[in-house]
């Protein structure tokens, strides 16, 4: 099922994540939030700002998280700034 799907990790703090129809994860929160009620607002402002955001032209071949942040590409910093390869927190 495709949506968002709001629920508690392991650290007992609330995440919201972008699922498709596909399954994989095209979005998500990147931080825990200490409320339901907290996250749900989150999720509620990341909607407004899709409505008003407008796709850029990306050269191919070019990540534009990975240029943004300075990292290589498919390279991401997680929530601690630690590099992995999809922007994932690593199991601790």
């Amino acid at each position: 099922m495709s949506g968002f799907q709001i629920y508690e990790d392991k650290a007992s703090l609330w995440r919201w994540r972008f699922v498709a129809d596909n399954g994989r994860v095209m979005a998500d929160s990147g931080e825990g939030y200490d409320s339901r009620g907290n996250v749900s607002q989150a999720v509620s402002r990341f909607k407004q700002l899709v409505d008003r955001a407008s796709p850029e032209p990306q050269s191919p071949g070019i990540d534009p998280l990975a240029t943004t942040a300075g990292l290589g590409p498919g390279v991401h910093s997680n929530a601690e700034g630690k590099e992995s390869p999809d922007g994932r927190d690593a199991p601790q």
